[in-house]
């Protein structure tokens, strides 16, 4: 969307002899011409070493920049191995009114075939991101009037997938007012919404395995923290009102 402002001057008699203009416009498709700027006065999308960011950063962006990068495990590895990507500055701002910009990450699961893309916006740090991706793709795009500065995110690669780590999970039933996610994987990596952000939900996962195995639970970092009010308060300290529970389904055939 393009907004054109006509600014008048002071009202005199003889206004509408002073006023008038023509031009012009045509719409250009980018699908099918290439509407590119690059990312920005110098700024391009660089690597090094396990770090992935616009260059230099912070700098910004020109009108309707695209550029991408392309995350590949070391070609020397024959381990199946899964990207991990966690942001640690994130400057795709809106504009005041709306956001044009935005951070995609593409890639293809061997697990979830719905799980292709992700897409962040402006002014919010994207959740710490586990995939079930060999491979991803980070493309960064802007519009008219960016304000947006860049980001600096880690990568890395992890022998076991997430399970809705970083990815839009699906609401469970309207009476439990949470997330419920069903994870299929032989082994896999779980995180609460939003991870390391907070967010005040409930949720739960279900791990199903084959028959005859059994589950193991390694690596538990747990940060469970309530507010001070609640500290302060005659609350008994041990009725914490967040809390993690890991239990067994029964299932009956």
């Amino acid at each position: 969307m393009v907004e054109m402002l006509i600014r008048l001057g002071e009202i005199k008699s003889d206004m509408i002899k002073e006023i008038g203009f023509s031009l012009t416009y045509e719409a250009i498709d980018c699908t099918y011409e290439t509407c590119s700027t690059g990312c920005g006065i110098g700024t391009t999308l660089i690597t090094s070493d396990d770090m992935i960011q616009t260059s230099p950063f912070p700098s910004q962006f020109q009108p309707y920049s695209y550029c991408f990068y392309d995350i590949t495990p070391p070609s020397d590895d024959n381990r199946t191995l899964y990207v991990v990507l966690e942001f640690l500055e994130y400057r795709m701002y809106s504009n005041g009114r709306f956001c044009e910009d935005s951070v995609m990450l593409e890639g293809r699961s061997a697990f979830n075939p719905f799980d292709t893309q992700r897409v962040f916006q402006c002014d919010v740090t994207p959740p710490l991101q586990v995939t079930t991706w060999n491979r991803m793709r980070v493309i960064v795009k802007t519009g008219l009037q960016s304000t947006s500065e860049g980001f600096i995110a880690m990568y890395r690669f992890s022998e076991k997938p997430g399970c809705s780590v970083g990815y839009d999970v699906y609401l469970g039933p309207v009476e439990r007012s949470g997330y419920e996610v069903e994870c299929r994987e032989p082994s896999g990596v779980l995180a609460s919404v939003n991870y390391p952000s907070y967010e005040d939900s409930t949720n739960s996962w279900v791990i199903t395995t084959g028959s005859n195995t059994y589950i193991v639970v390694n690596n538990i970092i747990l940060e469970l923290k309530e507010s001070e009010s609640h500290v302060q308060s005659q609350i008994d300290p041990n009725q914490c009102r967040s809390f993690l529970r890991i239990s067994e389904v029964g299932l009956c055939f």
